[in-house]
């Protein structure tokens, strides 16, 4: 819950102890679901370079062990960092794969979204914006 309010200072260390744990017994999954809160976490609290290392690292091992529970909003962190770095190509590619054979996952494309750069609503950021909400 901390990492999700954005209280790293306290939550950063649980995470830490909770992947010692996970790697000790060899609990991928839980690896998996930890870096990618963490990289939210990390999100929210402007640490963008610690939340793509979490979440590239999440999306690896979601891919090692074929899961895709919660891969979507994963994804979708991915396309924020991306449309906060104004990097509009990438951000419409992380939206695009969020359905890509998981309708599903289109019930989590509006977390990827924040307060636009640009006002313009004809802009790159708002045309990735509406393609990461309706994808």
């Amino acid at each position: 819950m901390r990492g999700w309010h954005g209280d790293l200072t306290a939550a950063v260390p649980e995470f830490e102890d909770a992947l010692i744990l996970c790697e000790r017994a060899g609990d991928i999954f839980r690896q998996y679901l930890i870096h990618g809160w963490r990289g939210q976490g990390y999100l929210i609290s402007g640490r963008h370079r610690e939340a793509e290392a979490d979440l590239m690292r999440c999306i690896e091992l979601g891919d090692q062990i074929g899961t895709a529970f919660h891969r979507g909003a994963f994804q979708a962190f991915r396309a924020k960092l991306r449309l906060l770095d104004n990097d509009v190509g990438e951000a419409l590619r992380h939206s695009a794969e969020i359905t890509r054979g998981h309708r599903w996952r289109c019930r989590v494309a509006p977390l990827s979204t924040s307060s636009p750069r640009e006002p313009n609503r004809h802009s790159p950021w708002r045309r990735a914006q509406r393609a990461t909400m309706t994808s």
